[in-house]
This record gives C-alpha cells, structure tokens and sequence, in this order.
C-alpha cells in the first residue's frame, strides 16, 4: 500500500520521490497524508522555477512609495514555510515540490542542501544560508517518460536525496467508488464502465497512452448533467462524454483511424460493446 510506505517514511524523516502518470493521485496522496500526520501543507510548483534561487524568493519590479520601478525580491511559500517552522518548533511542515523534474536541472542542484543532512538553502534576499528546521519534510512528484514535454531527468545525485515511491492508476474499484462518491447522480453501473473503458485505453501497449482520473472524473461530470442524463439516450450519452473526455486529450480526429484520438475511439467502442447487458449493441 503506497499510502502506508509514505506515512511509515515520512515518519522515519526521509524526502520521498512520487514518480507516477499525470492524473495518479500524487497531490492528492501528499494533502491525505499531510492531514493524517497533522502536518501543515505547502504546496509548491516547481514549474515556475527558472534559477535555484526561485525556490526562496523571486525578483520583481514594483513600484516604491516615490512611485519609482525597483527591483526586489519577493519570499515565496516556501520561504514563509520555512520561517513558521523556525518560529514553531511545535507544529510539522510538509512542502509539496510539485512537477519537481519541470525546472531546470541546474535550478534543482541549489535545492539538494536542503534534501540532505546538510539541510540549508541559500537565500537571495539576505545572502544567508538558511537553516532547513527538523520539523519541515518533503515530498517531490514528478512525470517521467518521454511524453511529457518540458520535463528533465532527475540525476542519480538528485535522486539519492529521496525515497522513490512509483504510483500507478488506482485499482479498478477504488476508482469506481473515488468517483461514485463524486458524483453521486451518476449510476454506479455506468460508472464502472466509464472505468472500464478507461483501464482499456490505459492497458493498450501497442498505444501506450496515459488517461489521467481527470478524465474519467470528466466523463462522470458530463454523464451527471441533466443536458445528459435527460436528453440523451445512455449509450449516446456515454458515446459523447468518452469521445470529449477521452479522446479529445489527444491529437487528431475520432474519424480518422490514424490518428491517436482515432485509435483511442476505437478502443471506446470496443469497449463499450463488452458491455451489451447494458444495451450496447
């Protein structure tokens, strides 16, 4: 159980790596975990750094009180996480260094202090080294696989910083009850074919494609609208909240059998006519 190991090495004080397909949960995991452990959460996207020093604090231009432009730089959550755990020793920090391999490679060397028993960061603003206190842990997510445009490999130097946790999609009833609980207008049959059809897609070697829980949490959405549920029949109902939340996360067109949002089509279709008891024909 995932959710088991992270508690167990978070306990333990160690960094923790989720590496897992978008739409797997990971931010999820890290706020269920964070509340279970009653640890303050700091979610942080490391997208948006472009130099080490971004992580504690950015530049910007604003205006002083003459109205003149300066250039200062600005503390990021992060920073302010790290002078609350200074100030409270008594309450747990958990940062969440969200798509940790979208930064540069070269941005996330001046994190690795921090990751390691050194546990300090450099702070633009003063110059100082900042001291990480024992009561902040972290927990990194990132997407691996050569899809995922944007993002770097995590070095092996990097990586030893970190206990590495590998997340998959949930097993087929825990995602069937995640989005029954959501959407609860939604029969639950035609929600374990929505399910279906999405572990289809997600099986297929050959097409080797990610479908995120967003866009099985869409269909269910779209299936729980009365435009949907009144006006439709449910196979066309369930034919077009699959064709848009499906197929449109990919290049092409549903007609065109070449194309990817084609082959994904025709794996709808098989699926669904698995499911003729439901009046799939």
């Amino acid at each position: 159980n995932v959710a088991v190991k992270l508690q167990v090495l978070l306990e333990g004080g160690y960094s923790i790596l989720l590496d897992g397909p978008q739409g797997s949960g990971k931010t999820v995991l890290s706020r269920a975990i964070a509340d279970a452990l009653e640890m303050e959460y700091v979610y942080f996207n490391c997208a948006s750094v472009y130099e080490a020093t971004d992580f504690i604090a950015t530049l910007q231009v604003r205006a002083n009180s003459d109205g003149v432009a300066e250039t200062v730089f600005v503390g990021t959550n992060f920073r302010q996480a790290l002078m609350n755990a200074l100030a409270k020793p008594q309450n747990r920090y958990l940062v969440f260094l969200d798509e940790f391999n979208r930064c540069r490679p070269s941005a996330r060397n001046g994190l690795m202090p921090a990751l390691d028993t050194t546990r300090k960061v450099y702070d633009p603003e003063t110059g100082d080294l900042l001291d990480i206190p024992g009561n902040i842990q972290f927990i990194a997510a990132i997407n691996n696989g050569d899809q995922f445009v944007g993002t770097s490999s995590v070095d092996p130097a990097q990586m030893d910083r970190f206990a590495t946790l590998k997340l998959d999609y949930p097993p087929l009833e825990a995602e069937v009850k995640i989005l029954a609980g959501r959407f609860p207008a939604v029969d639950r049959k035609i929600i374990e074919i929505v399910v279906n059809v999405a572990n289809k897609i997600r099986r297929d070697e050959a097409l080797g494609a990610d479908l995120s829980l967003r866009a099985t949490q869409e269909a269910c959405a779209m299936l729980g609208h009365p435009l949907f549920s009144d006006e439709m029949k449910p196979i066309d109902a369930l034919r077009e909240a699959l064709a848009t939340a499906f197929c449109g996360r990919f290049p092409g067109r549903i007609e065109d059998e070449a194309s990817e949002a084609g082959q994904i089509w025709s794996l709808v279709i098989k699926g669904l006519m698995e499911h003729r008891s439901f009046g799939m024909t």
